[in-house]
């Protein structure tokens, strides 16, 4: 920064002041000044104190707001006080946002800047400033306000006249300050009173803004202020509506249990803010992770997605509105992290329009589902971060042999793909190019989990509004004790590493079910790999505590005032269990978020890259050996029951069905895996394949070698040849089976093949 350049942060929150955030900042990246504003000040770190006032008997309005704020002017302003004197009053101070209905003539907006000056200074705090929008109505009160000596910060500054203009007013409210100062001593020094430009660096008393999240980089600051007194009056009323809104609900909305597990949490909350984890994640710090930056700074895209993303909500959702005039069903072609949110976002937040995810490669599902279709009245999406997922290309190629129609089809992808040009030449409705520094699994708010969910009716806005909520609440300003994703984060992590509780365990009510898969997925694929890794229990049947084993650890889930679940009481007494409530499922956007967040930090606990997936392309390439005939004959089913002999926790059972995704057999697999669970006491997860392979499949070959995997295997009904890609469904789920049976014994994984029926009977 240059010598006499000022930086001030916007956003001035009291997380900033507790965490110690902010006189880090200032030492070390050059913060010269904060700013206040109403509408920026985040109301959740207020919850604690505020929730205590109220039921003191303190009403939640705006003069409870004032008064915590003040708290954080005082301290603010403490630390920048050298500053202050290092800049000898130039910089330094931190600008506090003034009621803008006091600003409509000079004398009431005296009066406002002398209650500031009493509340916030207190005679030892001269670095506060009185800020507000500049306006050519306010210039009595800009004269008014340096006559008094009031320090000003405007905003609203955005060419030289309009800085000129600003400058004559400070200019005559200095001569009248003079001439009332010099009054007994004409050589009297009479100090300048400064009055900055907020947003306007180029002139002498000009300030360079920026926020907490474009702190640490290059990009244009997404720091925003009230421009006009509309702007400030919408401001302070959302700022208390948001305030009253938040003394209704609990303080924080999870909860750890029991007490000793609550503790350990808060420690190693401590310990993650000592280090600065969250801080470094939002500078891009892949050292937290790795000591090299591959496939670590190129994904961390995902941090600030949502806000990015929206200025185009409006864009997004016109086009899904005008897409689906004559749509009745929507297929979403893709694997893993491109399908499983939207399918979450659409099952829980009911959308208007059914969507159809195709993740299977099993003739006879694609059959089933290519007969429910009305081909003239569907929308293809497909969906492929690199845009060369065989499934997917496989679904693209055989739908457009159905229907060759530009118009029902829509893509998403990274720029520069083989399917944004293969969507391009077919002249797709519209080909969504991604932000290619985001992985699959964390593009929940991005394009793939937007588009569908938009397509779908889901109201895409509340997702994204939730997600920017979750971003601000793990800011790199946060404490991780007080960051929703840092506690989680800490929590997992911690019990993973040193106490073995490695298999997280959802409980999740029936209207969150979904939710289970696409975290499983994060988990799953982001933490198992060095013979590490956190693996996620979804769907279970909840049991008696005498089935479960010593490497548990529980998530509960509730939605509003719902009871939880009745088992969790018994459970409490021997297991760590983490409750969280949603007050509504429109908030949904925000535990995406929190998981999010969370799985970075189980990553940096396991000292892993949570971001990469070193041992999945070795299913690939067996898969596509076995499609080239390069390997004859076909592994051996191997023995079962001589596999599952003796097994007791840390073990557990992967369940690999490649056989069609349908509810009868869903049905038939959960009661296999209870039975299996209540009789060996371990966990048990069952996935379809291959859908699993772009979830619990990096997890399966790269996590801890605990696992006795089961593949599920039948003789599908029916084939289908698949257009200009040399195989059939057929021939490629099997392929796909093959080549994951071989690849886990290559890795000394216990692996046998059974038929459903033969799985049942055991």
């Amino acid at each position: 920064m240059a010598e006499n350049e000022r930086l001030w942060l916007a956003g001035l929150r009291r997380a900033w002041i507790t965490s110690g955030s902010l006189q880090r900042w200032i030492e070390q990246q050059d913060v010269t000044g904060v700013v206040w504003t109403p509408a920026s000040y985040e109301i959740d770190d207020l919850a604690e104190p505020a929730i205590r006032l109220v039921e003191a008997g303190a009403t939640a309005d705006w003069s409870l707001l004032w008064d915590m704020a003040v708290e954080d002017f005082r301290a603010a302003a403490d630390a920048l006080d050298k500053v202050l004197r290092a800049k000898e009053w130039k910089d330094g101070f931190v600008a506090v946002w003034l009621d803008p209905a006091r600003l409509t003539d000079a004398e009431r907006a005296f009066a406002a800047a002398g209650d500031l000056a009493i509340d916030a200074i207190s005679k030892v705090r001269p670095n506060v400033a009185a800020a507000f929008a500049w306006s050519a109505s306010r210039i009595s009160v800009v004269e008014r306000l340096v006559e008094a000596g009031m320090p000003l910060a405007l905003a609203g500054v955005r060419d030289q006249e309009t800085a000129n203009a600003v400058e004559a007013a400070r200019m005559r409210g200095m001569e009248k300050r003079r001439a009332e100062l010099t009054k007994e001593d004409e050589s009297a020094q009479v100090p300048d009173v400064p009055v900055f430009l907020l947003g306007y660096p180029q002139s002498e008393y000009g300030v360079k803004l920026t926020d907490e999240f474009h702190l640490f980089t290059d990009e244009p600051s997404g720091a925003r202020l009230p421009l006009s007194a509309d702007a400030e009056a919408a401001g302070q009323k959302a700022a208390v509506d948001r305030l009253t809104s938040r003394v209704r609900e609990p303080a924080r909305g999870d909860r750890y249990s029991p007490a000793s597990f609550a503790r350990g949490v808060e420690i190693e909350c401590n310990e993650l803010t000592s280090d600065e984890v969250l801080e470094d994640m939002w500078a891009h710090d892949y050292e937290i992770w790795k000591p090299d930056p591959a496939d670590i700074t190129n994904r961390l895209g995902w941090l600030d997605i949502a806000e990015r993303l929206r200025g185009e909500l409006s864009d997004i959702q016109d086009f899904a509105r005008k897409a689906r005039t004559d749509i009745t069903r929507i297929v979403l072609c893709g694997m893993g992290g491109s399908s499983l949110a939207p399918e979450t976002f659409a099952a829980v937040l009911d959308a208007g329009l059914p969507l159809t995810t195709l993740d299977t490669t099993h003739p006879d599902h694609i059959a089933a589902v290519r007969a429910s279709l009305d081909l003239d009245h569907t929308l293809f999406v497909i969906a492929s971060k690199s845009g060369t997922t065989v499934e997917t290309r496989s679904h693209k190629e055989y739908f457009w042999s159905l229907v060759t129609r530009g118009e029902r089809f829509i893509a998403i992808t990274d720029p520069g793909t083989p399917l944004a040009q293969t969507a391009r030449e077919r002249n797709f409705l519209r080909v969504f190019e991604n932000d290619p520094n985001i992985g699959g699994r964390y593009s929940a708010l991005s394009y793939f989990g937007l588009v569908p969910a938009a397509l779908c009716g889901v109201d895409v806005e509340a997702l994204v509004n939730g997600a920017r909520r979750a971003q601000v609440a793990n800011g790199p300003g946060v404490a991780a004790i007080a960051a929703p994703g840092g506690r989680l984060g800490a929590a997992v992590g911690e019990l993973a590493t040193r106490e073995g509780r490695d298999k997280l365990t959802l409980i999740l009510p029936e209207k969150l079910a979904p939710l289970g898969s696409w975290v499983e997925q994060l988990i799953a694929e982001s933490t198992g790999k060095e013979d590490k890794g956190v693996l996620p229990v979804t769907g279970e049947t909840v049991g008696t505590p005498d089935v479960y084993g010593p490497d548990r650890i529980f998530v509960s889930y509730t939605i509003g005032d719902e009871p939880e679940a009745p088992q969790l009481e018994a459970l409490e007494a021997e297991f760590p269990i983490v409750r969280i409530r949603l007050p509504e499922v429109k908030r949904l956007g925000a535990e995406i978020y929190r998981w999010e967040v969370a799985t970075a930090i189980i990553g940096y606990e396991l000292d892993i890259n949570p971001f990469d997936q070193p041992d999945v392309e070795a299913a690939k390439q067996r898969a596509r050996d076995m499609l080239a005939g390069d390997i004859g004959t076909r592994p051996e089913p191997g023995d079962l029951k001589a596999m599952l002999d003796g097994l007791e926790p840390p073990r557990y059972i992967a369940i690999q069905a490649y056989i069609p995704p349908t509810d009868e057999n869903a049905k038939r697999l959960q009661a296999v895996r209870t039975k299996l669970r209540d009789r060996y006491k371990v966990a048990v997860t069952v996935g379809f394949g291959p859908r699993f392979l772009h979830s619990t499949g990096q997890f399966h070959k790269g996590g801890p070698n605990t696992g006795a995997f089961i593949q599920v295997t039948d003789e599908p009904a029916t084939d289908i040849e698949i257009p200009t890609m040399g195989f059939s469904f057929g021939k490629l789920i099997a392929a796909q089976a093959d080549g994951d049976l071989a690849t886990l014994r290559d890795k000394g994984r216990a692996a046998a093949r059974v038929s459903l029926a033969a799985l049942e009977e055991i």
